[in-house]
């Protein structure tokens, strides 16, 4: 699992993630070729929207694949748009029933 070259920022956000974590991620991308799970190799990367977009090649075939990883600054907003967008109804047992707000 050998890197390339990675943007700055890209560099930084993957620095974030703990080594196990980016092994497993390598271990696990999709190659439509293969139609499986493969590990990525001679990738590169870099930083789209606040996530890691790894490009590089599918260790069985060679083909040409892409591995998103979001990053958990992305995650939260994500849970905060949510959290803002859901009211809480009535407490059922040890859970909360909530609602959407559909926001026009």
């Amino acid at each position: 699992m050998n890197g390339g070259e990675f943007t700055t920022k890209a560099a930084v956000l993957w620095g974030t993630i703990p080594k196990e974590a980016r092994e497993r991620i390598l271990a696990n991308v999709f190659c439509v070729k293969c139609r499986d799970s493969v590990t990525i190799t001679k990738f590169t990367g870099e930083e789209r929207k606040g996530d890691v977009y790894l490009q590089g090649s599918c260790a069985k075939c060679g083909h040409e694949v892409v591995r998103v990883v979001e990053t958990s600054e992305r995650i939260h907003h994500r849970v905060q748009q949510y959290a803002n967008c859901c009211v809480p109804l009535r407490p059922y047992g040890a859970a909360t029933q909530a609602v959407r707000v559909v926001l026009s």
